[in-house]
């Protein structure tokens, strides 16, 4: 390996906890190797024009959700977005994923067709994933603060 001696002899030490979400080492990428994830690559949004989404990525696979949260338009209009307030926190940790669609990227990347009836058991293993992350997510995220007070006194 082209970086090994270097990686070895660094003076970070790496971090040991169970509680990590996400990451993973770019280092195999320089030599050519798979990147290997230990949790697969996921990410959420509620503040769009769409319904809230979900999605999680493994291999070829893109699961994505919709949850249960109403479509929360005062986000495009209030100081500073409001994306951060209790009301917004309150929905997001008491939502659950709904309307699964599960697409092949390796033969659909622009995600036209939803392949979920064709392929269950991909579907349903990402659809566990996927409630598993999501709920850790929601266990795991901080209560926020009203954010109003502080977008009104920096305007």
């Amino acid at each position: 390996s082209r970086h090994g001696s270097n990686a070895k002899n660094t003076s970070i030490e790496p971090v040991q906890s169970e509680d990590l979400v996400d990451g993973a080492s770019l280092l195999p990428l320089i030599d050519g190797d798979v990147l290997k994830r230990r949790v697969p690559l996921f990410w959420f949004y509620y503040r769009a024009l769409t319904p809230p989404r979900f999605a999680v990525r493994y291999d070829q696979w893109k699961l994505l959700a919709t949850w249960d949260a109403p479509l929360m338009l005062e986000a495009r209009g209030g100081p500073g977005g409001r994306n951060i307030n209790p009301d917004a926190i309150a929905l997001f940790k008491g939502a659950k994923l709904t309307g699964f669609e599960l697409y092949d990227l390796s033969t659909d990347p622009n995600e036209t067709k939803d392949v979920a009836e064709q392929h269950p058991e991909q579907r349903d293993q990402l659809k566990r994933i996927a409630r598993d992350l999501f709920a850790q997510l929601q266990k795991e995220g901080p209560d926020w603060p009203e954010t109003a007070a502080y977008w009104n006194r920096v305007r």
